[in-house]
C-alpha cells in the first residue's frame, strides 16, 4: 500500500515536472535581430577619393591599391555585404578605372579589365547572382551597361552617349534605369531584360536617378529640365516645381518615399528635402550646399544619405527621421552615395 501511494506520488512529480520543463522551453525566445545600418561612398585622402563603408556609423576602409577609389552601391544578401565601386588603374588624373566588386570587406572579384573607363553605379543580388549596372567608354561614348557575374549586357550600342543609374531584379526580369543622348536631349529610359521603354518625349532632356520595382509596379525618380519628378509604370509625378531634382525613392506598404535637392533662391544653396505622398518635409535647413543620395525604409524609421557642406569640405552624413548624424569629421572631403538596411 505504501509503495503503491509512493510509487504515484513519484509518477505525479515526474508528470509536473515535465510540464514545467515544457512550459520553460517554450518561454525561451530567440534573440531580437538587429537593424543594421550599412553605407557606402567615399572619403578623400590627399585630395584623393578613397572608396569606405560604414556599419551602424563605424567607418572602415575596403581593401584597394591605394590609386583613388569609389564605393559606389552597397546590397545585403542574408549574412553577406556586397559592394560595387571602382578603381583608378594608376595615378594619373586621367586614369581608366575598373569596377570592382566586394564581398564582406574582402575584394570578390575585378568586373572589368581596365582598358576602357568604366563606373559602377547601382548593386542587386538574387541568390548566387550579382547584378551590376554602370556605363564603359567604348573610345568614342559611353556605354549603359549591366554585368551579371561579371558578364556584360550591353543597354545602349554606343553610337550616342549612354548612362545606366539603377538596375533592379524582380521574379526574374531585370530593370535598369539610365538615359540615352538622342542628338539633341537625354531621354529617360528603363530597361526591361534590355529592352528599353522611354519615359520622356526627348523634347526635354532628362536624367534618371533611382530605381524601386514593388510588385509588378516600377518606380523611377529623376528630373526633367530641371523639375523633380518620379515616374510610375512611365506616369510622371511632379514633385516640385521649382529648380529641382529627385535622387532616391523607396515604396513601403504603398507609401511612395522620394528625396530631392530643390535650389533655395533665398539662401543661394541646394537644400535637402523628402516627399512622401505628396507631403514635402526638409531635410537640411538650407544654410549650406546639401547633396542627397540614397534612401531606405524600415518599418516607421526613415534613412536617407548623402552630404552637406562644410565651408569647403563635404561632410558624408546620415539622417534618421530628419536628424542628422555626420559620418565624417569635416577634416576630408567625403560623401555617402548608398544604403542599405537590414536585420540581421
Amino acid at each position: 500500500m505504501n509503495k503503491k501511494i509512493i510509487s504515484k506520488k513519484i509518477l505525479l512529480s515526474l508528470i509536473m515536472a515535465t510540464i514545467l520543463s515544457c512550459g520553460k522551453d517554450d518561454d525561451v525566445t530567440n534573440p531580437a535581430e538587429a537593424t543594421n545600418v550599412y553605407v557606402v561612398g567615399y572619403e578623400q585622402n590627399s585630395n584623393i577619393n578613397q572608396a569606405k563603408f560604414w556599419k551602424n556609423g563605424t567607418i572602415a576602409s575596403l581593401p584597394t591599391t591605394g590609386k583613388a577609389s569609389v564605393a559606389s552601391a552597397v546590397f545585403v544578401s542574408g549574412k553577406d555585404v556586397f559592394i560595387a565601386g571602382q578603381e583608378a588603374m594608376s595615378s594619373a588624373t586621367d586614369a581608366n578605372r575598373q569596377i570592382k566588386l566586394w564581398k564582406n570587406g574582402l575584394l570578390a572579384k575585378t568586373i572589368t579589365d581596365g582598358s576602357q573607363d568604366a563606373v559602377a553605379n547601382d548593386l542587386y543580388v538574387v541568390g548566387n547572382d550579382v547584378y551590376i549596372t554602370g556605363v564603359e567608354f567604348n573610345g568614342t561614348n559611353n556605354v549603359a551597361k549591366f554585368w551579371k557575374n561579371g558578364t556584360p549586357t550591353n543597354l545602349t550600342d554606343g553610337t550616342k552617349e549612354g548612362v545606366a543609374n539603377a538596375i533592379s531584379v524582380s521574379e526574374g526580369n531585370v530593370y535598369v534605369a539610365g538615359s540615352e543622348f538622342d542628338g539633341m536631349n537625354n531621354v529617360l529610359k528603363v530597361w526591361k531584360n534590355g529592352v528599353a521603354q522611354n519615359l520622356n518625349s526627348g523634347a526635354k532632356s532628362a536624367e534618371a536617378n533611382a530605381l524601386f520595382v514593388s510588385d509588378n509596379d516600377v518606380y523611377v525618380a529623376g528630373e526633367e529640365q530641371g523639375t523633380a519628378k518620379f515616374w510610375k509604370n512611365g506616369v510622371a509625378t511632379v514633385i516640385t516645381t521649382k529648380n529641382a531634382r529627385a535622387t532616391g525613392i523607396y515604396v513601403l506598404e504603398n507609401i511612395v518615399y522620394v528625396t530631392f535637392e530643390e535650389y533655395n533662391a533665398e539662401t543661394k544653396k541646394w537644400q535637402g528635402k523628402l516627399w512622401k505622398n505628396g507631403q514635402i518635409t526638409n531635410i537640411s535647413n538650407g544654410t549650406q550646399n546639401c547633396s542627397l543620395t540614397g534612401i531606405s525604409v524600415d518599418a516607421n524609421d526613415i534613412y536617407v544619405i548623402g552630404s552637406e557642406s562644410k565651408g569647403i569640405v563635404d561632410v558624408a552624413k546620415i539622417w534618421k527621421n530628419g536628424t542628422a548624424t555626420s559620418l565624417t569629421n569635416g577634416t576630408q572631403k567625403a560623401t555617402a552615395l548608398d544604403i542599405a538596411v537590414v536585420k540581421q
